[in-house]
């Protein structure tokens, strides 16, 4: 008759009675990890761009690239949401076999540029949304105060401290920074006698 079955104990497994030749094939699965397998769209790249595995509860994060001219949209998938810092999304924690999509759209481009005086203006470029928003840092040397030159095109925005945020930008745009040297008038006053200023 044929030969069937048997039984796992453990790590052991024993066959019913034997009686004739047989072959057992065994297979594994790890069940110790979860993975994440990401799939991406064109206009852009992701690092890794392969399924990775990690514990359940574990983290698995992607550099994510945009081409020139693209950003990145909201991913996909079934994982669960991840987090942004910069152009690296996290997600964490990966409870079980999940997917994550990335894709890109053509957005509008915000340049950066100092037109006048010194100091520093960032980011030098970003790619966004139509309609989004960017702040910019404006770094002034010493005895400098930053203010937006005529020549900038981006929409007008408000200032907090030296954070200058620009809302609503519909299409591309040039922040043009002007870092003026900081003056200051002194007035002199004669009370009684005579003084000759030099």
């Amino acid at each position: 008759g044929a030969q069937t079955g048997g039984a796992l104990v453990g790590s052991t497994y024993t066959t019913n009675a034997v009686s004739q030749s047989c072959s057992v094939s065994i297979s594994f699965t790890n069940a110790g990890v979860v993975t994440v397998t990401p799939s991406v769209g064109a206009n852009g790249s992701i690092t890794p761009n392969a399924p990775k595995s990690v514990a359940p509860g574990g983290a698995v994060a992607y550099l994510v690239t945009p081409n020139s001219g693209y950003f990145a949209l909201p991913p996909g998938g079934t994982c669960p949401a991840g987090t942004w810092a910069g152009n690296v999304y996290t997600i964490d924690p990966v409870a079980a076999n999940c997917t994550v999509t990335f894709a890109f759209a053509a957005g509008v481009q915000v340049t950066s540029s100092v037109a006048a005086g010194s100091g520093t203006v960032t980011p030098a470029s970003s790619t966004i949304a139509s309609g989004g928003q960017v702040q910019f840092t404006f770094a002034p040397a010493a005895g400098f105060s930053a203010a937006i030159d005529a020549a900038s095109t981006c929409p007008a925005g408000t200032w907090v401290g030296n954070v200058y945020t620009v809302p609503n930008i519909v299409a591309n745009c040039n922040l043009a920074a002007r870092f003026d040297p900081i003056t200051f008038t002194v007035t002199a006053s004669v009370g009684s006698g005579s003084w000759t200023a030099s």
